[in-house]
């Protein structure tokens, strides 16, 4: 009984020994409450920024000293606050957007919370990154629609807002439409393209927001976009060349039987079977030395010399064309699986390509592009198959279309499609 006394007597000591704990914890407040506020910064200066400044300065003597804050008005009249430790000299004010002289408070604060009399820094920024990014916009027309290129210096996180105007009841514009919205945080970013008009007369539009909410001026053009049409199939080839992939179904040396199902004419015969594997096929296993026994060095592996990482295949479109874009249509036994398109170059050139198979005098049209899985892809096979995979690009005068298949979803090198198809506008 008294080892059982003890012991609850130990339990309860403890118990109130953490409750009094929690209270002086909740309790706490700054480490000291002196009351005194902290001197102000000395030999400050401001450098001009795309959008602001930096402030330099150097900090006072006060041992309980934590910090410097800026105090200042963002454009759309919020208040806005930047704050930087006491370990640092600079703090970086952003978010302005007119190059007009422009007067912000600096402050300092300590670790009782009491903050020294302001100081006041003017300064003009630079170009604000949403102006310069919209200074640099160009639209022009596209195939089906219009092109958004531009620059982006400081790599600011923009976003590109993209609008056309509905057309009303004979022709006239109408109301704006967002086409999209696109976020960019590079120096180059990606153009902007947007098709499905026809070729009638419309005005395209942009403009540009910031993180802060500042947007820059409306960007206008009007034209007509560009006419786009299929490139007929009864023009297309295969152009065997050194270094391209043996097949199924062809009649160069390396190739083997098609057993009734693939040849390189399944490979744009207008066909697309949604039942069985018809089509185009390459042959397991080529890609190695055992049959290119020099492989290109753009397609050598890098950790391995001997092996080749990519399928090369060329095909004769028959006429030269300025491509728009292509659809990819999946084998249903490759259907984003085994043998199915995962990573890809495509190669173009509108002379007649070297005889001994190197890239020389191609140009390199879409460059390790990712085939991404459709959402709802098992569900949607059959339309998928039907529709095809699109991939856009804006093409030079090019009759001559080179693949290299990199990767697929399987260790053994096979790649195949139903179908592809070309579009663009025909030159000759």
């Amino acid at each position: 009984m008294k080892k059982l006394f003890l012991l609850s007597v130990m339990a309860l000591s403890v118990i109130i020994l953490i409750l009094s704990s929690c209270e002086e914890e909740t309790g706490r407040g700054p480490i000291s409450t002196d009351g005194v506020a902290p001197a102000a910064i000395s030999e400050v200066a401001a450098i001009p920024l795309p959008g602001g400044a930096k402030i330099r300065y150097q900090l006072p003597n006060d041992t309980d000293l934590l910090g410097v804050k800026v105090n200042y008005t963002l454009p759309s009249g919020e208040p806005a606050s930047v704050s930087a430790s006491l370990y640092v000299n600079e703090i970086d004010v952003l978010g302005l957007i007119d190059q007009t002289e422009t007067t912000v408070q600096v402050i300092t604060f300590d670790q009782s919370g009491n903050e020294s009399a302001p100081v006041s820094i003017a300064f003009t920024p630079l170009e604000a990154p949403v102006n310069a990014a919209a200074a640099s916009l160009e639209i022009s027309p596209d195939f089906g629609g219009a092109r958004f290129i531009f620059d982006n210096p400081t790599g600011a996180a923009l976003d590109l807002f993209v609008f056309t105007r509905a057309q009303n009841e004979g022709g006239e514009a109408g109301s704006l439409v967002l086409l999209s919205t696109e976020s960019s945080a590079t120096e180059k970013p990606v153009p902007v393209v947007q098709r499905g008009f026809d070729t009638g007369e419309r005005e395209f539009m942009g403009l540009f927001r910031d993180r802060w909410g500042n947007f820059s001026d409306t960007i206008k053009h009007v034209f007509n976009p560009l006419f786009e049409e299929e490139v007929p199939k009864a023009g297309h080839a295969r152009l065997p060349l050194p270094h391209d992939v043996p097949v199924f179904g062809g009649t160069e040396d390396d190739d083997v039987d098609g057993l009734g199902f693939w040849s390189p004419e399944g490979f744009y015969d207008g066909v697309i079977d949604l039942q069985g594997p018809r089509g185009f096929r390459t042959l397991d296993g080529a890609g190695s030395d055992l049959f290119d026994p020099e492989p290109l060095p753009e397609y050598r592996d890098q950790f391995d010399p001997l092996r080749v990482t990519a399928h090369l295949y060329t095909i004769d479109l028959g006429v030269s064309v300025q491509l728009s874009r292509f659809t990819y249509h999946p084998l249903t036994s490759g259907f984003f699986d085994l043998g199915g398109w995962r990573v890809f170059d495509v190669w173009g050139t509108n002379e007649a390509p070297n005889p001994e198979g190197t890239l020389d005098g191609w140009t390199l049209l879409l460059d390790q592009v990712e085939v991404e899985t459709p959402e709802n892809a098992t569900e949607r096979r059959d339309e998928i198959i039907t529709e095809g995979v699109e991939f856009t690009f804006n093409s030079e005068k090019v009759r001559y279309i080179r693949f290299a298949w990199r990767e697929n979803y399987t260790p053994i090198k096979s790649f195949n499609a139903t179908e592809i198809t070309f579009y663009g506008r025909i030159l000759d």
